[in-house]
């Protein structure tokens, strides 16, 4: 399914911006015109580059990961809203290679991937929670987010598969997580991913249990995983286990990482 994408604005870049690299994300600037576009998509024509917006100043808009090329003084860039609005989506058993561009799905638990199914999500928002079971899901260049408390952006469970790159999973309350993943769920969460929350009050940017298992792979030249404002940073817990976090970038939790040995967690 194919959307179409909502400018909310455009200009040229007033200086040299930042390609990114590792533990510095891309930026692009314009002196004055960068405000309130957090958690919008940028598109920069010269490389065909659409990103997510981390942060904001009245100038410099971070980006979730790294650019292909360094921004240039005088490129022009596009900041879209997101796409065509859905209010719901459930895909159903056994929908193979089912794919969306340019979406947005905006009520309660808007996206549900049901048994044996895979789904690929470019450029997409997702709001209250995106609901995947035992199925294949990749996410890239998307904004996840949930409000209230005891929310996920996403929430992976039984022998799923979650691939997470160059994308935002928000926590906007009390008691939540940006991924939690369950029942021997595997997947990645890497290459220029950022966890955050609004909250530290029982939330938990990557919560792993019941023996699923994560690797948060990134390298400098793609961009460097960003976990932030969580209790937890991740969590390990009944068997859970996250590998390569070495290269993770914290920021504001409480406690960065936390595997819970009596519960078998592991995190390396």
């Amino acid at each position: 399914m194919q959307g179409t994408l909502t400018a909310d604005a455009s200009g040229t870049s007033s200086a040299n911006g930042v390609l990114g690299t590792g533990a510095t994300q891309g930026k692009v600037t314009d002196t004055g015109n960068m405000t309130s576009h957090a958690d919008k998509l940028i598109y920069l024509a010269a490389d065909g580059d659409y990103r997510i917006i981390d942060t904001v100043t009245a100038n410099d808009a971070l980006i979730c990961g790294v650019f292909t090329s360094q921004p240039l003084s005088a490129e022009a860039y596009v900041i879209y809203s997101w796409g065509t609005s859905i209010n719901k989506l459930i895909v159903q058993f056994g929908q193979k290679g089912v794919y969306f561009y340019d979406i947005e799905f905006d009520t309660n638990r808007s996206v549900v991937v049901q048994w044996n199914s895979s789904v690929y999500f470019y450029r997409c928002k997702i709001s209250e929670q995106a609901d995947v079971f035992q199925s294949y899901a990749r996410f890239e260049s998307c904004y996840l987010t949930k409000s209230g408390i005891w929310g996920h952006g996403v929430y992976a469970d039984y022998l799923t598969f979650i691939y997470m790159i160059m994308s935002k999973c928000y926590c906007q309350g009390n008691s939540g997580t940006g991924m939690r993943v369950v029942g021997n769920s595997t997947g990645v969460c890497g290459t220029g991913t950022v966890l955050d929350s609004a909250s530290t009050t029982g939330t938990h940017g990557l919560r792993m249990e019941s023996g699923a298992q994560m690797t948060n792979y990134s390298t400098a030249a793609n961009g460097y995983v960003v976990i932030r404002n969580f209790a937890v940073g991740i969590n390990a817990v009944v068997g859970g286990m996250v590998k390569d976090t070495a290269n993770n970038v914290y920021s504001g939790n409480t406690a960065d990482e936390t595997a819970v040995a009596i519960g078998y967690g592991y995190i390396d």
